[in-house]
């Protein structure tokens, strides 16, 4: 057979490369923007932008503020307005780093990684004003994109992500990061076009306000302004939008629910990464170790899906302040929480980086951080106080470096019709964990007009399903009942409602088994890219090596060729799962998804250095290719 060209997503490797770019220079950033859906990211910001118009219009014709002010700082923004009632949103380290174990792959921590964030540039949006960017702890890394004065709350959570450290108290997570600052006023166009130049992460720690006079049918609502951040993070894979849950919990609203089902808007977006707070953690020994702070927003949606994602010290935390260029504060919020987990995914963006000479997409970011999280709340698995647990940074980087070996990080796409499967191997040495994640087809919001309390419409579109089988068994992922209590465990079984999925093993049986990726009914738009982490297979099982070491076994020849390369299976027992091809710019220019035949023929193009990864059940091999 002949392999065809094709653009595809990718999952590059660098073992054979000698230069790495730095991060997010223009090489990365139209790396990304040609896996982006660029010409409707544009429709979007045009959209956004005249929502936007008319909504300041509405609300000078209905008489209504469209920022609040207090002793002269601004308190709450105008968000929308429905049945003429108006809408307004309001603003939802050391510690905070040792909390979540960022302070051991930072610069100078005991794993040796010494990451800064360089050269990752961090969108920071910001409904109270914008941070001060000549604090001491910023050094020109704080960038204003738009003209507004500086705020206590904004030059916080700037602090948590990117403060230098010069008051050691106060380090940021990524000290070296960078912040395009911009204020909420026109959030959705701006984000738009933030993706559509290559941004991969942003901060937002703001939200509705909660009062006593919203109809409780609100609360856990997938509204509009959800599906409108989804569909940017759809047409924009690589971009990561970070949002504080609230802090709701303790202000007596819907008392039905005992603090329950209390997130609001966008905290019910699908695509992005929903962070809430607990307290100060000197050293996690279990979820006995761990405290929930009273303010936290708890979910879950209508429709039953888990969030908040994440958990992240959100109490009392020491950053930058506003008073001044040498000026701190204490600050407690999901505000709070949110950045650190921003900065933290910074991070480990750059040490992927290293590693691979990309970034990983935003739904590889999350299923890094959600497999790697610490076990939070009184059962095992998810919960809608908790998410899926703890941020545990020192761990997903060890997932990263220990790629093809002890993990594995995948990027995939499945048609529709069509599955997924990949084997491995495990012992009894390390517990099994598995998290799929995919960045889904925006839901339709019910209408507000007939809209009925806690309707549970399911917002999922494409509905993936993992499962490991081996030796048996058939393992499945966590999933919540609609019928649950809220305060009850998860179960096992058939998740159909959240696009992120997770299944533990922690005492399975030594031996082989098989991941399988599937899907029910037709697939939107005939295909889904998705992502899966895979952690505690047998050491060395997955491992990655020269073509070289499998001598005897497969054969790839002539080698330099004038553009004709051989593959050949010498070992009948190998089965190939699939062949690619990249260029020296780690752009993948050629992808087989099943290889059957025991001898095919690579077309490359042109004269120039590639790189053939080839992938069988239980091991991936990389060949340099010489093409004269």
């Amino acid at each position: 057979m002949v392999y065809k060209y094709c653009l595809v997503n990718f999952f590059l490797l660098v073992l054979f490369f000698t230069n790495i770019c730095k991060a997010q220079n223009a090489t990365d950033r139209d790396h990304i923007k040609k896996r982006s859906n660029l010409e409707e990211l544009r429709k979007l910001q045009e959209r956004f932008n005249e929502n936007n118009n008319r909504l300041q219009k509405k609300a000078k014709t209905l008489g209504y503020k469209t920022k609040v002010y207090e002793n002269g700082v601004a308190k709450m923004t105008l968000e929308t307005i429905i049945n003429g009632v108006p809408f307004y949103s309001s603003d939802d380290n050391l510690k905070a780093a040792t909390s979540s174990k960022v302070d051991r792959i930072w610069n100078g921590g005991d794993s040796g990684l010494n990451l800064t964030g360089k050269d990752v540039i961090i969108g920071h949006w910001e409904n109270s004003g914008l941070p001060l960017t000549s604090h001491v702890e910023f050094e020109g890394r704080v960038i204003h994109k738009e003209s507004l004065s500086s705020s206590s709350h904004a030059t916080h959570t700037a602090g948590t992500m990117i403060a230098k450290g010069l008051d050691t108290e106060a380090r940021g997570m990524a000290s070296e990061a960078k912040i395009h600052a911009r204020n909420t006023e026109n959030d959705e166009a701006e984000m738009a076009s933030f993706a559509a130049d290559g941004g991969i992460l942003s901060n937002h720690s703001y939200g509705q306000s909660a009062s006593s006079s919203l109809s409780t049918k609100y609360y856990g609502h997938y509204s509009e302004s959800a599906s409108e951040w989804d569909e940017i993070a759809y047409n924009a894979p690589y971009y990561l939008i970070c949002k504080s849950a609230g802090n709701n919990r303790d202000n007596g609203y819907n008392v039905r629910d005992n603090g329950y089902d209390i997130l609001l808007k966008k905290a019910t977006a699908k695509n992005i990464l929903v962070v809430g707070a607990v307290k100060d953690i000197a050293e996690y020994s279990g979820p006995q170790s761990v405290q929930q702070t009273d303010f936290s927003s708890y979910g879950p949606t209508d429709d039953f899906r888990i969030k908040p994602d994440l958990m992240a010290n959100g109490h009392r935390v020491y950053s930058t302040n506003n008073g001044g260029n040498n000026s701190y504060d204490d600050k407690s919020g999901t505000s709070m929480a949110t950045p650190v987990v921003t900065g933290t995914v910074a991070l480990l963006q750059q040490l992927y980086h290293q590693k691979n000479n990309s970034y990983m997409k935003s739904a590889t970011v999350k299923a890094l951080l959600i497999n790697s999280a610490n076990e939070l709340g009184e059962h095992p698995g998810p919960d809608f106080a908790n998410g899926w647990g703890l941020l545990n940074a020192e761990e997903a980087a060890t997932q990263i470096t220990e790629n093809e070996n002890t993990s594995l990080i995948l990027e995939e796409m499945i048609e529709d019709g069509a599955s997924f499967t990949r084997s491995i191997e495990v012992d009894d040495e390390l517990a099994l964990s598995i998290t799929l994640a995919w960045t889904d087809v925006p839901g339709t919001p019910i209408s507000t007009d007939i809209l009925e309390e806690d309707q549970s419409d399911r917002m999922l579109v494409n509905d993936l399903d993992i499962r490991i089988t081996g030796n048996g068994e058939e393992y499945k992922p966590w999933t919540f009942q609609s019928t649950s209590s809220f305060t009850n465990g998860a179960t096992k079984g058939d998740n159909f409602r959240d696009n992120v999925e997770k299944i533990e093993v922690p005492d399975i049986e030594p031996g082989t088994y098989t991941v399988s990726v599937t899907h029910k009914n037709n697939l939107e738009e005939d295909e889904q890219d998705f992502s899966l982490v895979i952690n505690g297979v047998s050491e060395g099982s997955l491992s990655t090596g020269n073509l070289n070491s499998f001598l005897g076994k497969i054969k790839i020849y002539p080698n330099p060729s004038n553009g004709l390369v051989n593959i050949k299976i010498i070992d009948s027992s190998i089965t190939l799962e699939k062949v690619e091809v990249y260029d020296v710019k780690g752009s993948m220019i050629l992808k087989t998804k099943t290889y059957t035949d025991k001898e095919d023929v690579l077309r490359l193009p042109n004269a120039g250095i590639y790189f053939v990864k080839i992938v069988t059940k239980t091991k991936i091999f990389h060949q340099k290719i010489i093409v004269q």
